[in-house]
């Protein structure tokens, strides 16, 4: 994200781009301070500083004439169509058996200690598994305090942020922060000391670059961590 909150991906040039509408704070936001690694402590910078930033920022744009945009005809029906096939009667795939085998594959393939075969062979499963998630059913139609429908979105959405987890993991090749590859061992900021940027339309990682103009202050100069 950018300091207002704004999740932003890059065009082909590299420059980031705002996606509008869409926001972010804590730990699903990154806003070039602690890198992709949100760790404990710095829980109050992310959530209480950038998250007043945020909101103040959605009032202004709230003010403004012509900042909010309806939902189109097309919003809708693409919405209707995701619903109507997961209460269809039609054989598909359970949550609770796509997540079980999900997990496996992340915990195998992009644990803690993570290396190039593996995480390869991890991909080509997640291909299958994102073909099986379009087919996911709830298996409850009902319409009050439905928790299976519930349960079948986030699965579907967990399977999205797997793809690009791995992807962004597999071509990334050095070692940093929690990200730790036994066959690329070394950090490497001549090439990576960048934000991956994965697009779920294209399937292509793209990097973004950290941002180092603090307003006031000489940035922190980047250096291994060592124990």
């Amino acid at each position: 994200t950018n300091i207002h909150g704004q999740a932003v991906m890059v065009d082909e040039t590299g420059a980031s781009e705002a996606i509008p509408g869409l926001f972010a704070v804590g730990e699903s936001a990154c806003v070039s301070v602690h890198g992709a690694n949100r760790l404990g402590g710095n829980s109050l910078l992310d959530l209480v500083v950038f998250g007043r930033a945020c909101g103040m920022f959605l009032e202004r744009e709230l003010k403004q004439a012509g900042a909010m945009v309806d939902a189109s005809a097309s919003d809708f029906a693409r919405i209707k169509e995701r619903t109507t096939a997961l209460d269809s009667d039609q054989p598909g795939e359970s949550s609770v058996g796509l997540r079980n085998d999900l997990q496996k594959i992340m915990q195998d393939s992009f644990g803690v200690f993570r290396s190039g075969k593996p995480m390869e062979e991890g991909v080509k499963q997640l291909a299958g598994i994102r073909e099986r998630a379009a087919n996911i059913r709830a298996g409850d139609n009902s319409r009050v305090f439905n928790t299976a429908r519930i349960e079948a979105l986030e699965c579907a959405n967990l399977v999205e942020v797997a793809v690009a987890t791995a992807i962004s993991a597999t071509q990334r090749e050095e070692s940093r922060g929690a990200h730790s590859r036994e066959d690329f061992p070394q950090r490497d900021d001549a090439n990576w000391l960048k934000h991956s940027i994965y697009s779920p339309i294209t399937g292509k990682l793209s990097k973004r670059e950290v941002n180092m103009q603090p307003a006031t202050l000489p940035a922190f100069a980047p250096m291994e961590r060592k124990y």
